[in-house]
C-alpha cells in the first residue's frame, strides 16, 4: 500500500478530458489549485439531464461511469483520493485490496522511471490513473455508509458502535477538509455541514454516548447512524460523481441534512438529562489513580486561562458555571494536598475511590470545556452538560471533607516517604554522577580489559552476555572509557542496535562517535548507506581500533556489518553486548555475567545507601533480607536502594518494604523482575509519577536531551506551579529527584558538569510503557491505531505506521512521524503537544495547523504559516530545518511563547522591528543583520539564554536591557571591527561562549571582570594575538575554561591565583601553543585537564603537570589527552629526563 499512498500524497491530481489525469506536485508553492472546469457544452448537457427528470443515486452513478469512460475527467485531488484509500483499507475487501496491490506495482515502476523518459512515464501514468479510477474510485460508494461491526478489521475485536460511528464521521470530515484545503470555494460551500458533523463527532467522545451496552445509548446511536448514512450519501454524490447535482439540489440536500440535525439535537438533550439521572457516576477506567492530581491541576489552569485571557468565549449563564466549576476544583485540590494516607491504611480504598471519581469527572469536564473553546461543541451543549457535571464535583468534595474530618487526617511530613518537595541540596547543585559499583564483576571487568589490550594481533570480538539489568552496558562502558584503552587504541567508536535493527542509524552513530578522526559530521547525514560504510572502513584502515556494538538482538547484525571493519593484524577489537545467548560470532571471546550472590547484593545495597559510613547495626539484618530478595539482579538492587533512600531509616519501615518484596518469586523470567521495579514506582510521590512514565515516549536506548524533556513536561502540564520558581527550575528538581532514586541515568554532561542528557534502562522503560498503556495515559505504536482509542498521548516510533491515522477524540499529545497531515489537523484541535520527528509532506504549513489553538509545544521542520498568530497558548517552538528560517512578527506577539529554538539559523522579518515587549526566555539560533535587530533585543528583557550570530562586523549587540541574561553564545562571520567601547556584557552572565570575535587578548579583561562568570568558552579566534597574560582580580568565580581552535596564541602567562575556582580546563586544536603553564596544576580546585589535537609541546607540559601533582600527593587530578602522537613515548620521555 505504501507506494500508492506516497504517490497520492505527493501530487494534487486532476482529471482531463481525454480520461487521463494531470499531476501537480504538492511541493510547488504557486500552482493553480482550482480544478479544471467543464466546458460549456458539458455543463449544458448535464443541465439538460438534470432537468429531464429526478434521478436516483444509482441512475446518476451509471451515467457518471459512462461519461467518464467516454471523455470526461473528474475534479478529484490527491488528498481526497488518499483519504478514501486509507479508509477503505480498514475493511476486509479482497477485491479492492488486490487493486491496491496492482497499483503499488505501477506506482513503484512509475517512481523508478527516469524523468527524461517522458513518453514511457506518460504511458505508465495513464495505466495507473485508469486502473485507479475504473477499478477503485468508482467502486467505493458502498463505503459511504456506516459499516457493520463485522465489516471492520480490528485486531482486538473490541470496537464499539460509537467508535465505528466516530471513525465513519471522521472519514466524511476528512473528505470535506481535503476539498476545502484545495479550494476555498468548497470550504464555504460545506462550512455549515462541517460544523454540524464536527459537533456530532465530538459528542461521541462525551460520557453519555460511550457506554454502548446500555439500551439508552444504543437507541441514541441508532439515530446518529441514520443521519450519518444520509450525510455519507450526500457527500458522495456531491464530490465523487462527474454528473454532479445542480446548485438547487445541493442546497435542498444540505438543508434536509441540517433539519435532521435539529431533530437529533432535541433527542440528544433528552438523552443527556436521562443518562445523568440513571448513571450519576460511571467509572470508566481502573482504580489506579496515577493521573488524578495532574488532570485536576491541568483543568484549573485551563479555566483560569479561559477566565483571564478568553473572556469573550464566556457568554451569559456560562460564566456562573465556569466560576462554580473552578471553585469546586480548587477546594478539592486543596483537600488533596492534605490527605496523604499511607498505602496500607484501612481507609486508603475510600480515598482511592474518591480519587478515581475526581479523575474521571475532571477528564469529562476538561473534554467539554476545551472542546467548546476550540469550536468543536456549541454553547447550548456546554450549558446543558456543565450543570450536570458540577454537582458531581460537589459530591466528591463533600466525601473528601468527610475523610479528612472522620479519620482526622493530619498533614504528614512531606519530606518523608510521600515527599512532594525536593531536598534543598538538589536545588542548589546538580547531583553527582551515580557511581556504578562493580560489585561481583571486578574479575570479569579485568579479564575483559586483558582481552582488549592483549592477545592475538588479529581482529577479535569480545562478547558480553547476560540478562537485562545485569550491567552489560555498564561494564562495556567502564572498559571503553578506561585510560589504558583510550591510550592503546588509535580510534574508538560506539553504537547501540536495540531490538529494531536500523543499519543506517548504526552506521551514522559509529561515525559520529569517532573522536580522533577529522570528519565533517554535518555531511554524514547526507551520505547514502554504502558511502557511510566506506567512510567507516577508510577511517579505520591501518589503525588500531575498538568499536562497541551495544544491545545486539540478532546474529544477523554482525553478519551485516562485519565487512566494514578491516582486519589489519594490529590488535583491533570489537565488543558486543547482548541479552540473547548464542548470537556471538564464531571464535569470539564470550563473557557470561552471572547473577550476584546474596552477600554481593548486600554489599551493593549498603554502598548505595551508606557510601560514607557502615550501615547501622539495627538495619543490617533486615537490609540483608531485602538484598537477598532482589534475586541477584544489580538493577533491582539499585532501584530498591532508590526506594529505601527516600524512606526513614527505621527497621519497621524497611520491614514493610521487605514484605512487599517477599510477594515476588524470582526465576529466570525477566517479567518477574519487572514486578520489583514497580515497587520503586509505587513509592514515587504523585507529582513524579507522570514525569517518570513519560520516558516511554522516547525510543529505546536513546539519550534524551534534558532541555527537551523539561520543556515537554511543562507543556504536558506535569509541573506543579510554585511561587517564586520558574517551571523550568521546578522541572529540574523533579529530574534530579528521579536520578537520585536511581530510576533515571545521567547519559551526558556539559563541560561545566550540568546534566546535558539522560536515559533510562530498558526494563524501566518497558514498565513505563506498560503502566501508561494500562491507564490510557499514553501508548507507543508501531502500527495503525483506532481513531477512538482513549489514550491521551500517542508516540509513533517508526515511519511504518504513518499510513494509518493514530489520532482521536481524546488526544492531548502526539510525538513521532506524521503522514499526510492537512486533513487530520481539524480533528486534532485538543492537542497540546505536537513533537514531529518527521513529516511526509509540506502541506501542513499552508493550512490547517493553525487550528491547533491549544498547542503548548510545537516541534516541526519548517515555520508554520500563515496563521501562527492563532497559537495563543504556545510556549515552546522548535524548528528543525536545514535552511534559513524567517521569523514573522506574529511569533513575537505570542504572549505565552517563552522558548524559540532553531536548528540552523533564523532571521527576523522586517515587520519584527515594530514588536512590543515579548515574554521570551531563550532564543537560538538567530542571525542579526543590522543594528535594527537591537530593537528586538530591547523588547525581550526576560531573555536568560541567547545564541546569535552577526553578519555586520561593525555592530556589537546592545545587551544592556537584558538584565536576566545568564547564557550567551555570540559569534561573528568576520572579526569584530567596531568600536571597542561598545563591547559590553551584562554582569548577570554565567555561561559565555564567543567565536570569531577577533579581539586582542589585552581586551579580555572585559570578560574577566564579570562577577558571576562560571563557564567561558573561547572558540575560533575569539581573541587573537600570540600572548595571553592574565591579571589579578579577574576570573575569580570561573569554573570551566575552554580554548578551541585558537591557533594564533603561542604563550599563556598565568598563575594559580588568577583562576582560584577553576575545576575544568579544555584545550583543543591550539596547535601553536607552546605549553600549558605549570602553575595551572597548583589550582586547588582543579579536577580535570583535557587536551585534544594540539601541539606536541602542549602534551609534554600536560604530562609534566600530572607527574608533578602525583609527586605532591594530588591523586584527584584527571588528565585526558587524545592525539595521533604516542602518549607512551611522552611518558617515557619524561622518565628519561628524570
Amino acid at each position: 500500500m505504501a507506494p500508492t499512498i506516497e504517490f497520492l500524497s505527493k501530487y494534487l491530481i486532476y482529471a482531463k478530458r481525454d480520461g487521463s489525469m494531470e499531476l501537480y506536485s504538492s511541493d510547488e508553492e504557486d500552482i493553480d489549485q482550482t480544478p479544471p472546469l467543464k466546458c460549456e457544452e458539458e455543463n449544458l448537457r448535464d443541465n439538460n439531464l438534470n432537468e429531464s427528470k429526478e434521478l436516483t443515486l444509482d441512475e446518476t452513478e451509471e451515467i457518471d461511469q459512462a461519461l467518464f469512460r467516454k471523455e470526461v475527467g473528474l475534479p478529484w485531488n490527491g488528498p481526497t483520493c488518499l483519504a478514501v484509500v486509507l479508509y477503505v483499507m480498514k475493511f476486509d475487501n479482497d477485491v479492492l485490496h488486490n487493486v491496491i496491490k496492482h497499483l503499488d506495482i505501477l506506482a513503484r515502476e512509475l517512481d523508478e522511471l527516469e524523468m527524461k523518459n517522458q513518453e514511457e512515464r506518460r504511458q505508465k501514468w495513464e495505466e495507473f490513473s485508469g486502473m485507479f479510477v475504473n477499478s477503485f474510485m468508482l467502486k467505493v460508494r458502498k463505503f459511504f455508509k456506516v459499516p457493520k461491526l463485522h465489516e471492520v478489521s480490528d485486531k482486538n475485536n473490541s470496537l464499539k458502535k460509537n467508535e465505528i460511528l466516530a471513525s465513519f464521521m471522521d472519514f466524511l470530515l476528512q473528505i470535506l477538509n481535503c476539498e476545502a484545503y484545495i479550494n476555498s470555494t468548497e470550504e464555504q460551500r460545506y462550512a455549515v455541514l462541517q460544523k454540524e458533523l464536527t459537533f456530532l463527532l465530538s459528542l461521541l467522545g462525551d460520557i453519555p454516548f460511550q457506554f454502548t451496552e446500555l439500551e439508552e445509548v444504543k437507541n441514541i446511536l441508532a439515530e446518529f447512524e441514520i443521519l450519518a448514512n444520509e450525510a455519507g450519501s450526500f457527500i458522495y454524490s456531491c464530490i465523487f460523481l462527474i454528473f454532479q447535482v445542480k446548485a438547487k439540489r445541493f442546497i435542498e440536500g444540505r438543508n434536509s441534512l441540517l433539519k435532521m440535525v435539529e431533530v437529533l439535537n432535541v433527542k440528544i438533550e433528552e438523552h443527556c438529562i436521562k443518562f445523568s439521572k440513571l448513571y450519576p457516576f460511571v467509572v470508566s477506567r481502573t482504580y489506579d489513580v496515577i493521573d488524578s492530581i495532574f488532570i485536576v491541576d491541568s483543568l484549573i489552569e485551563d479555566l483560569e486561562n479561559l477566565m483571564n485571557n478568553q473572556i469573550h468565549l464566556i457568554i451569559n449563564e456560562m460564566k456562573v458555571q465556569i466560576i462554580a466549576l473552578h471553585e469546586e476544583l480548587a477546594i478539592s485540590r486543596s483537600l488533596l494536598n492534605y490527605i496523604k494516607l499511607p498505602q496500607d491504611t484501612i481507609h486508603m480504598d475510600e480515598l482511592n475511590e474518591s480519587l478515581v471519581h475526581i479523575r474521571d469527572v475532571t477528564y469529562e469536564a476538561e473534554y467539554l470545556v476545551n472542546s467548546y473553546v476550540v469550536g468543536n461543541l456549541p454553547l447550548w451543549y456546554l450549558n446543558l452538560r456543565l450543570p450536570i457535571v458540577i454537582p458531581k464535583f460537589k459530591l466528591i468534595r463533600t466525601r473528601l471533607q468527610e475523610i479528612k474530618i472522620i479519620y482526622d487526617v493530619r498533614v504528614l511530613d512531606i519530606k518523608k516517604s510521600f515527599s512532594r518537595e525536593v531536598p534543598t541540596q538538589y536545588m542548589r547543585t546538580p547531583p553527582t554522577m551515580i557511581i556504578d559499583i562493580m560489585v561481583g564483576f571486578k574479575d570479569e571487568s579485568a579479564n575483559i580489559l586483558n582481552n582488549l589490550l592483549g592477545g592475538s594481533r588479529n581482529r577479535q570480538i569480545v562478547s558480553i552476555f547476560g540478562m537485562p539489568g545485569l550491567g552489560k552496558t555498564t561494564i562495556a562502558n567502564k572498559s571503553y572509557t578506561d585510560c589504558s584503552i583510550i591510550d592503546h587504541f588509535d580510534e574508538r567508536g560506539w553504537c547501540v542496535v536495540s531490538q529494531t535493527y536500523q543499519k543506517r542509524k548504526v552506521l551514522i552513530d559509529i561515525l559520529m562517535s569517532f573522536s580522533k578522526t577529522m570528519i565533517d559530521k554535518n555531511s554524514i547525514f547526507n551520505l547514502e548507506d554504502e558511502s557511510l560504510s566506506l567512510k567507516i572502513h577508510q577511517c579505520l584502515k591501518n589503525r588500531r581500533y575498538l568499536v562497541v556494538i551495544d544491545d545486539v538482538w540478532s546474529a544477523n547484525v554482525w553478519d551485516d556489518l562485519e565487512r566494514f571493519f578491516p582486519d589489519d593484524g594490529n590488535g583491533s577489537r570489537m565488543m558486543l553486548t547482548s541479552r540473547i545467548r548464542g548470537i556471538s560470532p564464531t571464535n569470539s571471546i564470550v563473557h557470561s555475567l552471572p547473577l550476584l550472590e546474596k552477600d554481593q547484593c548486600w554489599s551493593l545495597l549498603e554502598n548505595k545507601l551508606f557510601p560514607q559510613e557502615p550501615c547501622p547495626p539495627q538495619l543490617q539484618g533486615i537490609g540483608k533480607q531485602i538484598a537477598a530478595k532482589c534475586g541477584g539482579l544489580p538493577l533491582a538492587v539499585v532501584v530498591t536502594a532508590g526506594v529505601l533512600a527516600n524512606l526513614e531509616k527505621k527497621k519497621s519501615v524497611w520491614e514493610k518494604v521487605e514484605t512487599n518484596l517477599g510477594s515476588y518469586m524470582f526465576d529466570d523470567d525477566t517479567n518477574n523482575y519487572s514486578k520489583i521495579l514497580e515497587l520503586s514506582f509505587k513509592h514515587l510521590p504523585d507529582h513524579l509519577k507522570m514525569c517518570f512514565l513519560y520516558f516511554g515516549a522516547f525510543p529505546e536506548d536513546t539519550q534524551i536531551p534534558v532541555n527537551k524533556l523539561i520543556w515537554l513536561w511543562i507543556a504536558e502540564g506535569f509541573i506543579q506551579r510554585e511561587q517564586e520558581k520558574s517551571p523550568e527550575l521546578v522541572a529540574e528538581e523533579y529530574l534530579f529527584d528521579l536520578i537520585n532514586r536511581s530510576l533515571v541515568l545521567i547519559a551526558d554532561r556539559k563541560s561545566n558538569g550540568v546534566i546535558k542528557a539522560c536515559s533510562i534502562h530498558d526494563l524501566l522503560r518497558d514498565m513505563c510503557l506498560r503502566k501508561a498503556h494500562e491507564e490510557k495515559i499514553s501508548k507507543s505504536v508501531d502500527d495503525c491505531l483506532s481513531l477512538y482509542e482513549k489514550h491521551h498521548r500517542i508516540f509513533v516510533q517508526s515511519e511504518a505506521s504513518a499510513g494509518g491515522r493514530p489520532f482521536g477524540l481524546y488526544y492531548r499529545s502526539f510525538s513521532g512521524h506524521l503522514s499526510h497531515p492537512s486533513s487530520k489537523f481539524p480533528q486534532m484541535k485538543l492537542l497540546r503537544v505536537m513533537n514531529l520527528r518527521s513529516i511526509s509532506d509540506r502541506s501542513y504549513e499552508r493550512k490547517r495547523i493553525d487550528l491547533l489553538v491549544q498547542l503548548r509545544y510545537l516541534a516541526v521542520d519548517r515555520m508554520p504559516k500563515p496563521l501562527v498568530g492563532n497559537f495563543v497558548n504556545l510556549e515552546f517552538l522548535i524548528i528543525d530545518s536545514d535552511g534559513t528560517i524567517y521569523i514573522p512578527l506574529v511569533i513575537l506577539k505570542l504572549v505565552k511563547l517563552r522558548h524559540v529554538k532553531i536548528k540552523e539559523y533564523a532571521e527576523f522579518e522586517e515587520d519584527c522591528y515594530n514588536c512590543q515587549t515579548t515574554n521570551l526566555r531563550s532564543l537560538s539560533d538567530i542571525w542579526f543583520k543590522n543594528d535594527k535587530d537591537d530593537e528586538i533585543l530591547r523588547c525581550s528583557p526576560y531573555l536568560r539564554k541567547l545564541k546569535c550570530c552577526y553578519y555586520d562586523n561593525t555592530i556589537f549587540p546592545d545587551l544592556h536591557s537584558l538584565t536576566d541574561l545568564q547564557m550567551l553564545n555570540l559569534r561573528y562571520c568576520n572579526y569584530f571591527s567596531g568600536e571597542l567601547t561598545k563591547v559590553n556584557f551584562p554582569s548577570t552572565i554565567k555561561n559565555l561562549t564567543l567565536s570569531d570575535l577577533g579581539l586582542p587578548w589585552e581586551e579580555i579583561s572585559i570578560i574577566g571582570r564579570l562577577p558571576n562568570l562560571l563557564t567561558l568558552k573561547l572558540f575560533f579566534r575569539a581573541f587573537v594575538g600570540e600572548e595571553w597574560e592574565t591579571r589579578d582580580g579577574e576570573f575569580q568565580e570561573l569554573r570551566v575554561l575552554e580554548l578551541w581552535c585558537n591557533d594564533l596564541i603561542k604563550q599563556w602567562i598565568t598563575c594559580s591565583e588568577h583562576f582560584p575556582q577553576l575545576q575544568t580546563l579544555l584545550v583543543n586544536e591550539c596547535i601553536n601553543l607552546k605549553e600549558i603553564p605549570s602553575e595551572i596544576g597548583n589550582i586547588p580546585t582543579l579536577q580535570k585537564i583535557n587536551v585534544y589535537d594540539s601541539g606536541h609541546e602542549v602534551y609534554k607540559s600536560v604530562v609534566q603537570i600530572e607527574q608533578e601533582q602525583r609527586e605532591n600527593g594530588n591523586e584527584e587530578l584527571q588528565v585526558i589527552t587524545s592525539n595521533k602522537i604516542n602518549m607512551e613515548d611522552l611518558v617515557q620521555y619524561f622518565k628519561e629526563r628524570v
